[in-house]
């Protein structure tokens, strides 16, 4: 008899252990059910949620007198032993709940530490809905995760009650996966008003404006909140370190900048040797920040004498790093690169005398030019070698500057880093033993009309791919109309007016006499 009372015994002790391990499961199908929405632009999947329930509920009443019972499942028992801080046992437990002495975040991270498997499964309702159908009447914990562009957000996981008189359940999840864009400043743009946008051309020694848009997102069930960003620049690209932020229309300071070199032996090629720029905000602070209020980031980099002439251009890309599992404070997501061009342009100009194409066509050194903007002003270049040229920026020393480019023994001029727009070429002097028309201009216009970097060069209307310029031998008298017609005008008449005049005094004498 003591045997089999201590067989039983055993048996019983083993049960109860094994109860304990049990996952927090619903103990029979029943006629309640928990939906789960997402918020807009999460993905939800069935697969990706459980829920555990924590104890059974009775109710009785209505109304101002309905009342609740709660009974702990069996698998709660090892949880509370496991985390003793919630409880020494499930009454203590569920008294902390009701008197909301209890952190949530603490909670709802450890009770999803402690289930990772089992719970009750989820079918799926459409892209962002999932439901939880047949549950017992009972006090849940539903926990899952859903994807914003292929990456994983933790949502913050909910407790709730379903009972004999709300039977079903619908919870709006606490996740969201914040994205961010890039744009550049692209003064050609709007009739030359200007606007954002994904490229730009300048000329090389001028900066490029760059802004970052984004938002704050749901940060609910966070204590502190990660939001990085990384930012690629080309070779190409000088950053200012000009970092401005404003966060709801206010300017924003807790954010640190971080910039190093990258490698030239990167993978990404067209950033090889390039600049890595992180700009990574307080998490303790950002967290604090409301929800959806816009984030704008502002910073700028100058074309450098690295740049690529045309296409691909010099590219700038930028992702966001961020918390997504509020209970897990070093899991982080990554939005996916999203990238902006600067294009820049050359310009080939030809200097010959004889007939363009023929056999008297003869190239001339020594013609110098100078190349005007827009508004008039002489650009300034750097001579890399004879008839090559590109424009000067704030690296080069001035002593090296010349305003002037001058065709090499082959009657050419190469001049990198030009923005699209309209320029004027002024020949200032000519090779010696040639001529020039004093005060022609050339006007030229390069035009970029895509993001491809194709671009089109036009010389007084004309489409062409070089700006050929003439020069004849010997001393050649301006054209008709010209200045040195007039003088010749002049002199002749003031030739035939002394003529006159002394005809007159010499008369006038001879009549006197």
């Amino acid at each position: 008899m003591k045997k089999r009372t201590k067989v039983l015994s055993i048996f019983l002790t083993l049960t109860l252990i094994l109860a304990t391990m049990l996952p927090l499961a619903a103990s029979a199908a029943g006629n309640a059910s928990i939906t789960v929405n997402g918020p807009s632009g999460l993905v939800l999947n069935a697969n990706d949620f459980s829920a555990y329930k924590l104890f059974d509920v009775e109710v009785s009443g209505t109304g101002a007198n309905k009342s609740f019972k709660y009974t702990p499942v069996a698998g709660l028992n090892g949880f509370l032993a496991a985390y003793p801080a919630y409880g020494a046992n499930a009454e203590a437990f569920q008294q902390a709940l009701a008197a909301n002495t209890i952190d949530m975040y603490d909670l709802t991270r450890d009770l999803r530490a402690y289930f990772t498997s089992g719970g009750i499964a989820a079918t799926q309702i459409n892209g962002t809905s999932v439901k939880f159908n047949n549950l017992d009447y009972g006090y849940y914990l539903v926990a899952g995760k859903g994807q914003s562009d292929g990456v994983d957000v933790i949502a913050h996981c909910s407790l709730v009650t379903v009972d004999e008189q709300d039977a079903d359940v619908t919870i709006s999840l606490k996740a969201d996966a914040p994205e961010i864009e890039k744009e550049v400043w692209n003064h050609n743009l709007d009739d030359g008003n200007g606007d954002w946008t994904d490229w730009t051309d300048i000329n090389m020694g001028y900066n490029a404006e760059f802004k970052l848009t984004s938002k704050v997102p749901d940060m609910t069930g966070y204590k502190s909140y990660t939001y990085i960003v990384h930012d690629r620049m080309s070779k190409g690209l000088s950053f200012n370190n000009d970092v401005e932020v404003i966060v709801g229309g206010s300017p924003f300071t807790d954010f640190t900048v971080t910039v190093s070199p990258i490698p030239t032996n990167d993978p990404d090629a067209q950033y090889a040797g390039g600049t890595y720029i992180k700009i990574e905000f307080d998490p303790n602070v950002f967290v604090t920040l409301a929800k959806d209020v816009p984030i704008e980031i502002f910073y700028s980099a100058e074309l450098n004498e690295n740049a690529i002439i045309g296409a691909p251009g010099n590219p700038n890309k930028v992702r966001l790093e961020y918390s997504n599992n509020p209970y897990d404070e070093d899991d982080t997501g990554d939005t996916p690169w999203d990238e902006v061009i600067v294009y820049t342009f050359d310009l080939e100009i030809f200097k010959y005398t004889g007939t363009l194409g023929g056999d008297d066509e003869y190239p001339l050194a020594g013609a110098e030019f100078e190349l005007r903007d827009s508004n008039g002003n002489v650009m300034s270049f750097i001579k890399i070698n004879d008839g090559e040229y590109r424009l000067a920026t704030s690296e080069d020393n001035v002593q090296n500057i010349v305003k002037k480019v001058i065709s090499n023994e082959n009657g050419q001029i190469h001049i990198d880093g030009l923005d699209a727009g309209e320029y004027d070429l002024e020949e200032t002097k000519a090779p010696v033993g040639y001529n020039m028309i004093p005060g022609f201009i050339t006007k030229i216009r390069i035009t970029h009309d895509d993001q491809e970097g194709a671009y089109t060069v036009y010389a007084d209307e004309s489409e062409t791919n070089v700006v050929n310029t003439l020069n004849n031998k010997g001393s050649k008298l301006p054209e008709t109309g010209g200045i040195g017609r007039t003088i010749f005008y002049a002199l002749g008449a003031i030739l035939m007016f002394g003529a006159g005049a002394a005809l007159f005094i010499r008369r006038r004498k001879t009549v006197n006499k």
